[in-house]
């Protein structure tokens, strides 16, 4: 997997949102899970399945982070240019679909947005693994595109952020199972199991009780930490 910081990337996205080009898609039929739930807790994505469980409303993000920064933030990403494509990823279990950010010279981007502070050690720059996951699902569902972007905003500085992320044929095809398999826990008849999430996720989940409460879970994501640490 190959990872590379753009700053210049980041300032043209904060200076000329309303130049980028968004392509049109038709919907193939309704989805039957969200690419972003399959990067995350498949026990409360499949909970909220269930006959009788009350949906919750998903944050806006971005549209809090507006709040948050203010009005210079509306310039860097306008509302109507955020959030207004829809990709789908055909999986055994069904349609997997997810709204596409933005494009940048025509491949898909992911905006993030986090309180915690960047961290570096020398050259290595961490990111969450559920956000190199869903840009690999979007890839997957634009075409299996190899490369694509990540845009983080650091709010409690700020500090806005763009780095380049690609990935090979076997990383995708591999990613590609990966995802066929935790769609089929999360449509499946039973809750996927107390090793399908993040050992740091009961201390934040939505869901009450949480059902993964008391138990451990998986550290690392499917692209392990060492692949996206500081490669230039």
């Amino acid at each position: 997997m190959l990872f590379s910081e753009h700053p210049e990337v980041a300032r043209e996205v904060m200076a000329a949102a309303e130049r980028r080009d968004r392509a049109g898609y038709v919907s193939k039929g309704n989805a039957v899970v969200q690419i972003k739930e399959l990067t995350l807790c498949l026990n409360a994505a499949w909970l909220r399945r269930q006959a009788g469980h009350k949906a919750r409303a998903e944050p806006d993000t971005l549209g809090q982070t507006r709040i948050n920064l203010g009005v210079a933030f509306d310039r860097w990403l306008p509302a109507a240019e955020v959030g207004q494509e829809r990709l789908e990823l055909l999986l055994p279990a069904g349609i997997a679909s997810g709204r596409l950010d933005l494009r940048i010279e025509g491949d898909p981007a992911e905006v993030k947005t986090t309180w915690a502070y960047p961290e570096k050690k020398g050259e290595e720059v961490e990111l969450k693994p559920q956000y190199v996951e869903q840009l690999a699902g979007y890839l997957l569902a634009d075409g299996w595109k190899k490369q694509g972007w990540l845009l983080i905003l650091h709010a409690a500085r700020p500090v806005f952020r763009a780095f380049r992320v690609g990935f090979g044929d076997n990383e995708l095809a591999a990613f590609y199972e990966e995802l066929a398999r935790r769609a089929d826990l999360v449509t499946g008849p039973t809750m996927p199991g107390m090793a399908e999430h993040y050992d740091w996720e009961p201390r934040y989940c939505s869901e009450t009780p949480c059902p993964c409460s008391g138990t451990g879970g998986k550290q690392f994501g499917f692209f392990s930490g060492e692949q996206f640490h500081g490669l230039h």
